[in-house]
């Protein structure tokens, strides 16, 4: 017997959507047939810098880069399409205690911290060393305070600057003992 659908959730189908966001955690997963191609089917990379905000998104997976995307279209005016796998929303950002880290953003300094578009790139850059390429680590560091105040201002986000919430390494350069979180 087949398992009963959550309520709101969509059956089994064909959907349709001129942009699509693809397992948009940190390891995105490619579907035959859905290779991203930084033009329709995007990872979460290019869905921190479109080219345009696209009028309406299927976002595969619910975790806070895809939901972001797809909240930023609906502010837009877009129409996005957010479905899950699982029963809960939240992706790894729910089950990370619920924290985003964003360095250099716009709660850091009026918190009482300090931070930089320098030290989060010679700290993500020393801690990521090879595991992405210096574009992707440069856009995240500019692009992802920028999301972060949008999110503040524009849908009512309310978050806090964690003094004493570490990055994961805090002894490396560029590391801090908190305000990220």
């Amino acid at each position: 017997p087949q398992a009963p659908q959550p309520k709101g959730t969509l059956a089994a189908g064909t959907y349709q959507a001129r942009h699509i966001i693809i397992a948009t955690g940190a390891c995105p997963r490619v579907l035959p047939g859905l290779e991203p191609d930084g033009r329709f089917v995007w990872t979460y990379f290019e869905a921190m810098v479109p080219q345009a905000i696209p009028r309406s998104l299927l976002v595969v997976g619910s975790g806070a880069s895809g939901l972001a995307a797809a909240l930023t279209v609906a502010l837009h005016g877009g129409r996005p399409l957010v479905i899950e796998r699982s029963h809960l929303f939240g992706g790894t950002s729910a089950t990370s205690g619920g924290t985003i880290w964003i360095p250099n953003n716009h709660l850091i300094g009026p918190a009482g911290g300090s931070d930089s578009e320098a030290e989060a790139l010679e700290y993500l850059q020393t801690l990521v060393g090879n595991d992405a390429t210096d574009a992707r680590i440069r856009a995240f560091v500019t692009e992802a305070p920028r999301m972060f105040r949008f999110l503040d201002e524009r849908a009512g986000l309310r978050c806090e600057s964690l003094p004493r919430y570490c990055d994961y390494h805090p002894e490396l350069p560029g590391g801090k003992p908190g305000w990220r979180s």
